[in-house]
């Protein structure tokens, strides 16, 4: 039986910052493999029922190995057999029926190549699942949504002149690793910080000269 759990352990008697307990946490669920959301007071976890609440107890036993004497645990926990239905899915059915899905860049297998290893390796995004079509490509995925689709074409070509779209802009975290990877791999890229709302933005190109931003919010070199 699938669930979906809201998950916020408490370890008591080890001062007032919990962070290092809540990282080794997060460990433990990427490591079991189950789809997770981490929040501002604890995390949802979605899979199946035993797997996931064996997770549970190995977040108990790790944090005592860790040093904690007493650990209090809140968990919320909701199944349903009618239909299937994501952590996903009830955020957007919240979120309401229009938001942006995804980009599309169309072009040779070999630039797609490119393409992939760019927003895989620089950007950290992960090849996931994608239906059978009659062109070849990838979709890649940020934690559960396939935001970059590639696809293969020979009747796309990359123009000289700049067109009406600028730019595609992501979101992020760990500033200081992305301009580290980008300078270890030789990509172009400026940095502007807007004070004024506190964040930094680093502008680029993908190998196929599709305009990338990337915003760090409450980061700055």
């Amino acid at each position: 039986m699938k669930v979906i759990i809201d998950l916020c352990v408490v370890p008591l008697g080890v001062g007032l910052s919990v962070s290092k307990f809540v990282a080794a946490c997060e460990s433990i669920i990427k490591e079991a493999g189950l789809k997770s959301m981490l929040h501002a007071y604890g995390t949802n976890i979605e899979g199946d029922w035993d797997e996931v609440f064996a997770v549970v107890k190995k977040c108990h036993e790790v944090i005592h190995e860790m040093g904690a004497p007493r650990i209090t645990t809140t968990i919320k926990a909701g199944t349903r057999v009618d239909r299937k239905q994501s952590m996903q899915d009830k955020i957007d059915s919240v979120e309401g029926t229009m938001n942006l899905h995804h980009i599309n860049i169309q072009g040779p297998g070999e630039l797609l190549d490119q393409e992939k290893e760019f927003f895989c390796e620089i950007l950290g995004l992960r090849e996931g699942h994608r239906p059978k079509f009659s062109s070849k490509g990838f979709w890649l995925y940020a934690d559960e949504k396939p935001i970059v689709h590639l696809t293969e074409s020979e009747k796309h070509f990359k123009n000289e002149k700049q067109g009406f779209i600028d730019h595609i802009a992501f979101q992020s975290t760990d500033l200081k690793k992305l301009i580290k990877l980008l300078e270890e791999n030789g990509v172009d890229f400026s940095v502007v910080y807007l004070s004024e709302i506190d964040m930094s933005q680093v502008f680029l190109k993908s190998p196929s000269g599709a305009g990338i931003e990337v915003n760090f919010k409450n980061e700055k070199i």
